[in-house]
């Protein structure tokens, strides 16, 4: 008895890790935020948002078609494009300096934390 109860103990175990693993994959796939509870609400509240965006592309796109129609729309367009680039890589670059700060900071504090070894010790 002893042993059926270890192997479906272990079996439980391993069922739960499934269950466990096919709703992660499915709230990756739904873009569901991390924790949140699998459910129709949840998927549907997803869907919605999901064809929102998708609304909100499409009319940006067609946006862009009726600007472009003649040369000065295309022209408009074209440097508003090469500006959102320009600010896009200014901004990446503004969070990789922020992030060397970071990097320097906790290197800093790791060294203050690092335990001093006595002169006695070091030979």
């Amino acid at each position: 008895l002893k042993a059926w109860v270890a192997l479906l103990s272990t079996q439980a175990k391993e069922l739960k890790a499934d269950v466990m693993s096919l709703r992660m994959q499915i709230a990756g796939e739904f873009r569901l935020p991390y924790g949140q509870h699998v459910s129709a609400q949840a998927l549907e509240a997803s869907f919605a948002q999901g064809m929102q965006e998708y609304d909100d592309a499409l009319h940006a796109v067609r946006s862009d078609l009726a600007l472009i129609k003649d040369d000065a729309g295309l022209k408009r367009w074209a440097k508003t494009q090469s500006r959102s680039i320009a600010g896009d890589e200014k901004m990446q670059r503004m969070q990789d300096k922020e992030m060397a700060l970071v990097d320097d900071i906790l290197d800093d504090i790791m060294m203050q934390n690092m335990p001093r070894r006595s002169a006695k010790n070091k030979r």
